[in-house]
């Protein structure tokens, strides 16, 4: 089942066209750190923050998504379980003997375990981030003032990084059998996994960098909107001013 994180904004600022842009840096940004901190084994979780769809604007909140479905596994862990009748009850594949017991045939392999990118892939992310601010405040043109940079995303972090040695065990082709289930039960039995909560760990260390870039770009937004009308815009709060946002529970979509 998929994973998201969310950061909501204020409504009164969400719709401003300059600030709205950055909404779409903020959810590229958060992509990008998520990736880095992503374990790589099968390639699968990775894969799952590239997908179509996985950073969206709707309304006035930013939706980062990993719809791989192990995610949920990754953020929560799970309870143990019978690995054998897990197999058997999906139906695929399955048999059933002369003694009405059900079997079926898999091939094993000795998957990879994990790796993950450098830390200081993760800290170029971030700082490459923190260094966007408002056109204008770096550049002498007043009519591009506030004006929206544009985050360059890591193209790196899409292609897939080796994996780590494969892990001991068997390997070839098995039978699994409810026989033999029923016979030796913990024998088929895989523990409980604690969850790594990586996807809440990856919005915490975001945030105050999404809270900074926000502050910013709105008070860009507000001193070009100034320069251009001679009024302080009407959207403009206090509460804005601080860069108010707000981060939602992570949960399975």
């Amino acid at each position: 089942m998929a994973v998201e994180v969310v950061f909501e904004i204020p409504r009164e600022i969400a719709y401003n066209a300059t600030i709205r842009r950055h909404l779409w840096n903020v959810g590229y940004f958060v992509r990008d750190l998520w990736l880095a901190r992503s374990p790589y084994a099968g390639g699968g979780y990775a894969r799952g923050l590239t997908l179509a769809g996985s950073v969206s604007v709707k309304g006035n909140k930013i939706h980062v998504s990993n719809f791989c479905k192990h995610a949920q596994y990754v953020e929560y862990g799970h309870r143990s379980f019978n690995i054998g009748l897990a197999m058997l009850k999906n139906g695929r594949n399955v048999k059933v003997s002369k003694d009405g017991n059900r079997y079926k045939r898999v091939k094993i392999d000795r998957s990879p375990t994990s790796r993950y990118r450098r830390e200081s892939v993760a800290s170029s992310v971030k700082q490459k981030f923190q260094r966007l601010a408002p056109l204008g405040m770096r550049l002498p043109r007043i009519d591009r003032y506030g004006q929206a940079p544009v985050y360059p995303q890591r193209k790196s972090l899409m292609k897939p990084i080796k994996p780590g040695a494969p892990r001991k065990g068997p390997e070839g082709i098995f039978t699994v059998s409810e026989r033999a289930i029923k016979e030796d039960p913990s024998r088929w039995l895989v523990p409980a996994l604690a969850g790594r909560y990586l996807a809440r760990q990856v919005q915490e260390e975001a945030r105050p960098f999404v809270v900074q870039t926000m502050r910013d770009m709105v008070q860009g937004e507000r001193a070009r909107q100034q320069r251009l009308t001679g009024k302080e815009p009407r959207w403009y709060k206090q509460k804005t001013a601080r860069g108010a946002i707000r981060t939602g529970p992570v949960r399975r979509i």
